[in-house]
């Protein structure tokens, strides 16, 4: 027997992901603001910077200073760390879920949604440092965690039958 359940792991690290992503929306939406791209009622929040959804009357990419320019490419690129996220953790969790019941082995779930976890916080660290190799790493080894979670789940699922 291991010493954390299949359970305990997967609820953990539920707890540890939504925590992250949280993060990651607050940060994201927080991001917006230096580019404009709030809705416009959320100016009022921040004042000093035109919100209109990227859509303002000085908007134009030819026209941006480097910083405007920088500012975008953060908003960018924690919008699409959000996008992997929300595409990607759901199913993890769902996959994890169903090898902590299905009877699969107890040492094999654990070990895999510590990795799942560990590796999409990878992902979102190296996606939002601009870093290449880490962020496809991350990525790579949280699909090849979920795999192992759906082949223990379905393992699991036909040992008993």
């Amino acid at each position: 027997m291991t010493p954390v359940s299949p359970f305990q792991a997967v609820a953990v690290c539920s707890a540890l992901l939504y925590a992250k992503f949280i993060v990651t929306a607050i940060t994201g939406a927080g991001k917006k603001f230096a580019t404009g791209n709030r809705a416009p009622e959320d100016e009022a929040a921040k004042p000093g910077k035109e919100q209109a959804f990227g859509l303002g009357s000085n908007e134009s990419t030819s026209l941006l200073s480097a910083s405007e320019k920088a500012a975008k490419i953060e908003d960018i690129r924690w919008q699409r760390i959000l996008s992997n996220d929300v595409e990607n953790i759901p199913l993890g969790l769902i996959i994890a879920y169903g090898a902590a019941n299905s009877g699969g082995n107890a040492t094999v779930t654990v070990v895999a949604i510590v990795a799942f976890t560990l590796a999409r916080f990878l992902h979102t660290i190296a996606y939002a440092n601009g870093w290449l190799y880490p962020r496809i790493t991350g990525y790579g080894l949280g699909i090849l965690s979920t795999f192992v979670l759906a082949g223990n789940a379905v393992a699991g699922a036909f040992s008993s039958a």
